[in-house]
């Protein structure tokens, strides 16, 4: 189970979290612009994410995101 509830009321450009049960949140992220990135280097930075649990890491919150911008539709 985690730890934060990851909240966007904008679709996803900016995201905040805040621990279970605490109203206070913090930004998460910042809408910063458009970033593409190509099929290639996708799939190298899940090759490198299995030996780098940080990188791990920020691909679940990832997957996070794109999550809550997904339930918006």
């Amino acid at each position: 189970m985690s730890e934060y509830v990851f909240e966007s009321p904008d679709g996803g450009k900016t995201v905040y979290r805040r621990k279970v049960g605490s109203a206070e949140r913090e930004l998460y992220i910042a809408d910063r612009g458009p970033r593409l990135v190509s099929w290639g280097e996708w799939t190298e930075i899940m090759k490198t994410a299995q030996e780098h649990p940080a990188l791990m890491e920020a691909i679940d919150k990832l997957i996070v995101i794109y999550n809550l911008c997904k339930d918006k539709e």
